[in-house]
């Protein structure tokens, strides 16, 4: 309400990033396990035998590690984030520092979450359902784009977290679905030595979003990924 200056003599403005994919309540982490690893559902299970490091990060209240992983989007110049979780009323608050997507649906993984199907919402195509799919390295882990697809949820509003499985012939079959993909080149190479093939995924028209995802995951924050994606 109230006529303010600010003086940008010799700066450069920039527009605010959108970060594609984070984990917003595990910004108190520490990056966990041995890498390098096979699969998420390797890394997973090393994660989880940390029990003192997570008691640790766990012990502080959910509604402040949302509000500490937006701060640490702020900082790093990402405005607006899809958050990779349960929604919580917080994410909504007046003065959250972040806008984040309300409206989307989730999977953890086809490994780790039996039912697909009754986690993609089918009423509104609008909707964002995320999912980390051919997360890891080999065929196993490629052909988790066959099981998205025979559970019909291989769709427009799919977005495929990591994909590091993929091969450039897939871009095809991605583009013809019309499935996105959040490319997380930084956690990808530190936890498998090898990312999405997200030139090719870009040139047969697959749309491609800059995702951070979570700090175990040797993940910064999304600066750290956009420099990640340029070399």
């Amino acid at each position: 309400t109230a006529a303010r200056e600010v003086r940008l003599d010799g700066l450069f403005l920039l527009s605010a990033l959108v970060n594609a994919h984070d984990v917003l309540d595990l910004s108190t982490f520490p990056p966990l396990g041995a890498p390098p690893y096979r699969s998420v559902y390797d890394w997973t299970r090393a994660s989880e035998e940390d029990q003192a490091r997570l008691a640790a990060a766990l012990a502080v209240p959910l509604v402040d590690r949302l509000f500490l992983g937006a701060v640490r989007n702020l900082l790093a110049g990402a405005a607006s984030v899809l958050h990779h979780g349960p929604d919580h009323r917080s994410l909504g608050f007046p003065g959250f520092p972040v806008r984040v997507q309300r409206r989307y649906g989730f999977a953890h993984s086809p490994g780790l979450t039996p039912a697909l199907r009754r986690t993609y919402r089918t009423t509104d195509r609008r909707i964002p359902w995320l999912v980390r799919a051919a997360e890891g390295k080999g065929e196993a882990l490629r052909a988790e784009i066959d099981r998205l697809a025979e559970a019909n949820v291989l769709r427009q509003n799919t977005v495929l977290v990591h994909g590091t499985a993929l091969r450039a012939e897939d871009a095809t079959r991605l583009a013809a679905a019309g499935a996105s993909l959040a490319w997380c080149p930084q956690s990808d190479r530190w936890l498998y030595g090898t990312t999405a093939p997200a030139a090719a995924l870009r040139a047969a028209g697959v749309r491609v979003g800059l995702g951070s995802d979570a700090a175990p995951k040797g993940a910064r924050d999304a600066l750290s990924n956009l420099a990640a994606a340029r070399g």
